[in-house]
Protein backbone atom coordinates (compact mmCIF):
# COMPACT_ATOMS: atom_id res chain seq x y z
CA UNK A 1 0.00 0.00 0.00
CA UNK A 2 1.38 3.46 -0.45
CA UNK A 3 2.11 5.48 2.04
CA UNK A 4 -0.03 7.60 3.32
CA UNK A 5 -0.24 11.62 4.29
CA UNK A 6 -2.69 13.21 6.48
CA UNK A 7 -4.35 16.86 6.19
CA UNK A 8 -5.91 18.27 9.78
CA UNK A 9 -8.98 20.14 9.13
CA UNK A 10 -11.92 21.47 11.17
CA UNK A 11 -15.55 19.87 9.61
CA UNK A 12 -15.90 22.86 7.32
CA UNK A 13 -12.50 22.20 5.50
CA UNK A 14 -12.90 18.32 5.78
CA UNK A 15 -16.72 19.19 3.44
CA UNK A 16 -15.25 21.00 0.91
CA UNK A 17 -12.21 19.28 0.17
CA UNK A 18 -14.41 16.25 -0.48
CA UNK A 19 -17.38 18.12 -1.94
CA UNK A 20 -15.09 19.96 -4.17
CA UNK A 21 -12.44 17.74 -4.93
CA UNK A 22 -9.87 20.20 -4.32
CA UNK A 23 -7.07 21.58 -2.19
CA UNK A 24 -6.21 24.92 -1.05
CA UNK A 25 -2.14 25.71 -1.17
CA UNK A 26 -2.11 28.98 0.46
CA UNK A 27 0.73 31.97 0.04
CA UNK A 28 3.55 31.23 2.10
CA UNK A 29 3.64 34.72 3.64
CA UNK A 30 0.52 33.82 5.77
CA UNK A 31 1.33 30.73 7.01
CA UNK A 32 2.48 30.39 11.02
CA UNK A 33 6.11 30.44 10.75
CA UNK A 34 6.47 34.16 9.70
CA UNK A 35 10.11 32.85 8.73
CA UNK A 36 8.92 30.41 6.31
CA UNK A 37 11.05 30.48 3.12
CA UNK A 38 13.68 33.07 4.14
CA UNK A 39 15.65 31.17 6.51
CA UNK A 40 16.78 28.57 3.65
CA UNK A 41 17.05 31.00 0.98
CA UNK A 42 19.23 33.30 3.18
CA UNK A 43 21.43 30.19 4.17
CA UNK A 44 21.47 29.30 0.21
CA UNK A 45 22.73 32.97 -0.68
CA UNK A 46 25.43 32.82 2.02
CA UNK A 47 26.47 29.35 0.03
CA UNK A 48 26.33 30.79 -3.36
CA UNK A 49 28.59 33.78 -2.31
CA UNK A 50 31.55 31.39 -0.86
CA UNK A 51 31.03 29.77 -4.25
CA UNK A 52 31.36 32.74 -6.27
CA UNK A 53 34.37 34.24 -4.00
CA UNK A 54 36.35 31.41 -4.46
CA UNK A 55 36.24 30.30 -7.91
CA UNK A 56 36.84 32.56 -10.84
CA UNK A 57 33.77 33.22 -12.76
CA UNK A 58 33.22 35.40 -15.62
CA UNK A 59 30.89 38.84 -15.04
CA UNK A 60 28.45 37.09 -17.25
CA UNK A 61 27.83 34.43 -14.88
CA UNK A 62 27.79 36.11 -11.76
CA UNK A 63 25.04 38.76 -13.68
CA UNK A 64 23.12 35.61 -14.25
CA UNK A 65 23.22 33.65 -10.56
CA UNK A 66 22.65 37.19 -9.37
CA UNK A 67 19.26 38.24 -11.83
CA UNK A 68 18.24 34.39 -10.62
CA UNK A 69 18.23 34.89 -7.15
CA UNK A 70 16.60 38.17 -7.75
CA UNK A 71 13.65 35.92 -9.60
CA UNK A 72 13.48 33.81 -6.09
CA UNK A 73 13.53 36.83 -4.54
CA UNK A 74 10.14 38.09 -6.27
CA UNK A 75 8.21 34.46 -5.72
CA UNK A 76 5.47 33.94 -3.78
CA UNK A 77 5.43 30.45 -3.00
CA UNK A 78 2.21 28.30 -2.04
CA UNK A 79 1.57 25.68 -0.34
CA UNK A 80 -0.70 22.68 0.91
CA UNK A 81 0.48 21.14 4.53
CA UNK A 82 0.03 17.10 5.31
CA UNK A 83 1.81 15.31 7.73
CA UNK A 84 3.25 11.70 7.96
CA UNK A 85 1.45 11.40 11.48
CA UNK A 86 -2.11 10.55 11.57
CA UNK A 87 -2.82 11.51 15.32
CA UNK A 88 -0.34 13.74 16.98
CA UNK A 89 -1.64 16.05 19.46
CA UNK A 90 0.58 19.29 18.45
CA UNK A 91 -1.48 19.15 14.89
CA UNK A 92 -4.60 18.79 16.55
CA UNK A 93 -3.85 21.75 18.37
CA UNK A 94 -2.57 23.70 15.73
CA UNK A 95 -5.16 23.06 12.50
CA UNK A 96 -8.73 22.39 14.49
CA UNK A 97 -11.23 24.18 16.46
CA UNK A 98 -11.16 23.40 20.00
CA UNK A 99 -14.19 21.25 19.52
CA UNK A 100 -12.66 18.88 17.30
CA UNK A 101 -11.35 18.49 13.96
CA UNK A 102 -10.32 15.48 11.32
CA UNK A 103 -7.05 14.19 10.18
CA UNK A 104 -8.20 13.56 6.07
CA UNK A 105 -5.21 10.19 4.56
CA UNK A 106 -4.35 10.95 1.48
CA UNK A 107 -2.51 8.09 -0.73
CA UNK A 108 0.68 10.31 -1.16
CA UNK A 109 1.59 8.62 -4.55
CA UNK A 110 -2.28 8.85 -6.48
CA UNK A 111 -1.68 12.97 -5.11
CA UNK A 112 1.73 13.01 -6.60
CA UNK A 113 0.54 11.55 -9.89
CA UNK A 114 -2.34 13.38 -10.42
CA UNK A 115 -0.91 16.79 -9.05
CA UNK A 116 2.82 17.17 -9.61
CA UNK A 117 5.00 18.39 -12.57
CA UNK A 118 4.53 20.75 -14.99
CA UNK A 119 0.90 22.28 -15.19
CA UNK A 120 -0.51 22.82 -18.04
CA UNK A 121 -2.47 26.12 -16.58
CA UNK A 122 0.33 27.27 -14.44
CA UNK A 123 3.70 26.56 -13.13
CA UNK A 124 5.25 23.17 -11.52
CA UNK A 125 3.43 21.17 -9.07
CA UNK A 126 6.24 19.56 -6.63
CA UNK A 127 5.85 17.32 -3.31
CA UNK A 128 8.75 17.30 -0.90
CA UNK A 129 9.46 16.49 2.80
CA UNK A 130 10.73 19.40 4.99
CA UNK A 131 14.13 19.46 5.84
CA UNK A 132 14.16 19.98 9.66
CA UNK A 133 18.22 18.94 10.66
CA UNK A 134 20.66 22.66 10.57
CA UNK A 135 23.32 19.51 9.32
CA UNK A 136 21.15 18.36 6.88
CA UNK A 137 20.25 22.09 5.58
CA UNK A 138 23.85 23.21 5.42
CA UNK A 139 24.94 20.49 3.08
CA UNK A 140 22.06 20.67 0.52
CA UNK A 141 22.79 24.65 0.51
CA UNK A 142 26.43 23.83 -0.15
CA UNK A 143 25.65 20.90 -2.67
CA UNK A 144 23.44 23.19 -4.60
CA UNK A 145 25.46 25.98 -4.98
CA UNK A 146 28.07 24.59 -5.63
CA UNK A 147 26.44 22.15 -8.49
CA UNK A 148 24.17 25.13 -9.85
CA UNK A 149 27.06 28.25 -9.79
CA UNK A 150 29.69 26.29 -11.36
CA UNK A 151 26.71 24.95 -14.01
CA UNK A 152 25.75 28.34 -14.98
CA UNK A 153 29.52 29.39 -15.34
CA UNK A 154 29.82 26.39 -17.26
CA UNK A 155 27.12 25.38 -19.70
CA UNK A 156 24.99 29.06 -19.87
CA UNK A 157 26.46 29.83 -23.28
CA UNK A 158 25.68 26.48 -24.41
CA UNK A 159 22.04 25.84 -22.79
CA UNK A 160 21.13 29.29 -21.27
CA UNK A 161 17.40 29.07 -21.03
CA UNK A 162 17.37 25.45 -19.72
CA UNK A 163 20.44 26.22 -17.36
CA UNK A 164 18.44 29.40 -15.96
CA UNK A 165 15.46 27.90 -15.49
CA UNK A 166 17.16 24.25 -13.52
CA UNK A 167 18.70 26.64 -11.57
CA UNK A 168 15.97 29.39 -10.35
CA UNK A 169 13.88 25.88 -9.73
CA UNK A 170 16.49 24.07 -7.77
CA UNK A 171 17.26 27.31 -5.71
CA UNK A 172 13.39 28.03 -5.03
CA UNK A 173 12.85 24.74 -3.85
CA UNK A 174 15.16 24.23 -1.64
CA UNK A 175 14.75 27.65 0.00
CA UNK A 176 10.92 26.55 0.67
CA UNK A 177 11.51 22.83 2.05
CA UNK A 178 13.70 24.30 4.48
CA UNK A 179 11.64 24.90 8.26
CA UNK A 180 12.60 26.01 11.94
CA UNK A 181 13.93 22.52 13.71
CA UNK A 182 11.09 23.75 15.99
CA UNK A 183 8.79 22.47 14.54
CA UNK A 184 10.50 18.90 13.66
CA UNK A 185 7.63 16.81 15.46
CA UNK A 186 4.79 17.77 12.67
CA UNK A 187 7.08 15.63 10.12
CA UNK A 188 5.76 17.51 7.48
CA UNK A 189 5.06 16.90 3.46
CA UNK A 190 4.44 19.72 1.32
CA UNK A 191 2.62 19.94 -2.17
CA UNK A 192 3.81 23.43 -3.57
CA UNK A 193 4.07 25.76 -6.37
CA UNK A 194 4.71 29.32 -7.03
CA UNK A 195 3.85 32.52 -8.83
CA UNK A 196 5.19 36.07 -9.32
CA UNK A 197 4.65 38.28 -6.29
CA UNK A 198 3.29 40.73 -8.65
CA UNK A 199 1.19 37.81 -10.76
CA UNK A 200 3.04 38.55 -14.15
CA UNK A 201 4.46 36.00 -16.41
CA UNK A 202 8.05 36.47 -16.93
CA UNK A 203 10.34 34.78 -19.67
CA UNK A 204 13.64 33.69 -20.88
CA UNK A 205 15.13 33.76 -24.04
CA UNK A 206 18.42 33.20 -24.77
CA UNK A 207 18.78 34.29 -28.20
CA UNK A 208 19.58 30.55 -29.01
CA UNK A 209 16.63 30.20 -31.45
CA UNK A 210 14.61 28.03 -29.27
CA UNK A 211 11.45 29.39 -27.63
CA UNK A 212 11.42 31.00 -24.57
CA UNK A 213 10.73 29.46 -21.30
CA UNK A 214 7.90 30.95 -18.84
CA UNK A 215 9.09 30.40 -15.52
CA UNK A 216 6.61 32.33 -13.86
CA UNK A 217 3.41 31.55 -15.53
CA UNK A 218 -0.13 33.24 -14.84
CA UNK A 219 -1.54 31.19 -12.06
CA UNK A 220 -5.55 31.35 -11.43
CA UNK A 221 -4.83 33.25 -7.78
CA UNK A 222 -7.79 33.50 -5.45
CA UNK A 223 -7.94 35.35 -1.84
CA UNK A 224 -10.28 34.39 1.56
CA UNK A 225 -10.13 36.97 4.42
CA UNK A 226 -9.29 35.94 7.83
CA UNK A 227 -10.52 38.70 10.49
CA UNK A 228 -8.94 41.84 8.32
CA UNK A 229 -6.07 40.10 6.12
CA UNK A 230 -6.18 38.86 2.49
CA UNK A 231 -4.67 35.58 2.05
CA UNK A 232 -4.08 34.48 -1.38
CA UNK A 233 -4.29 30.88 -2.45
CA UNK A 234 -4.54 28.72 -5.39
CA UNK A 235 -7.32 25.23 -5.97
CA UNK A 236 -5.72 22.81 -6.48
CA UNK A 237 -8.20 19.62 -7.71
CA UNK A 238 -7.26 15.75 -7.08
CA UNK A 239 -9.07 12.54 -7.64
CA UNK A 240 -11.36 11.68 -5.07
CA UNK A 241 -9.75 8.18 -4.73
CA UNK A 242 -6.57 9.60 -3.26
CA UNK A 243 -8.66 9.70 0.20
CA UNK A 244 -8.04 6.51 2.31
CA UNK A 245 -9.25 7.45 6.00
CA UNK A 246 -10.12 10.19 8.13
CA UNK A 247 -9.50 10.45 11.89
CA UNK A 248 -11.81 11.85 14.51
CA UNK A 249 -9.98 13.97 16.50
CA UNK A 250 -10.32 14.27 20.20
CA UNK A 251 -14.15 15.73 20.71
CA UNK A 252 -16.97 15.15 23.08
CA UNK A 253 -19.93 13.65 21.54
CA UNK A 254 -17.57 11.64 19.64
CA UNK A 255 -20.67 8.72 18.42
CA UNK A 256 -22.25 11.67 16.83
CA UNK A 257 -19.39 13.06 15.17
CA UNK A 258 -18.98 9.57 13.52
CA UNK A 259 -22.59 8.72 12.67
CA UNK A 260 -22.76 12.20 10.78
CA UNK A 261 -19.42 11.50 9.22
CA UNK A 262 -20.54 8.10 8.09
CA UNK A 263 -23.90 9.71 6.77
CA UNK A 264 -21.88 12.41 5.01
CA UNK A 265 -19.80 9.54 3.33
CA UNK A 266 -22.60 7.20 2.57
CA UNK A 267 -24.21 10.10 0.82
CA UNK A 268 -21.53 10.81 -1.97
CA UNK A 269 -20.90 7.18 -2.16
CA UNK A 270 -17.73 6.96 -0.50
CA UNK A 271 -18.46 4.66 2.40
CA UNK A 272 -16.67 1.88 1.36
CA UNK A 273 -13.60 3.88 0.50
CA UNK A 274 -12.64 5.78 3.62
CA UNK A 275 -11.84 3.94 6.04
CA UNK A 276 -12.83 6.06 9.60
CA UNK A 277 -10.43 5.99 12.96
CA UNK A 278 -10.57 7.14 16.08
CA UNK A 279 -8.18 9.15 17.68
CA UNK A 280 -6.06 7.34 20.78
CA UNK A 281 -5.41 10.89 22.10
CA UNK A 282 -8.15 11.34 24.82
CA UNK A 283 -10.46 15.06 24.76
CA UNK A 284 -9.31 17.71 26.14
CA UNK A 285 -10.24 21.35 25.97
CA UNK A 286 -6.79 22.18 24.64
Amino acid sequence: MSKLIYHYSDANALKSIIENKEIWLTGHSFLNDEMEFHEGFDLLNKNIGKVVEQNNFTERSKQILSEITDHVSSSLVFSCSFSSEPDLLSQWRSYCPQDGGFSIGFDKELLQKSICGHNPTGNIRRFDDCIYDESEKLRQAEVIADGCCKGIDLHFEKMGRDVFYNTFLEFLFYSFRCKNSHFIEEKEVRVFTYAHNKFERISINDGSGFPAIEFFSKENVQFRTNKNIFIPYLKQSFPIEAIKEIYVGPCKNRDVVVQGLQLFLQNLGLINQVNIILSNIPYRRF
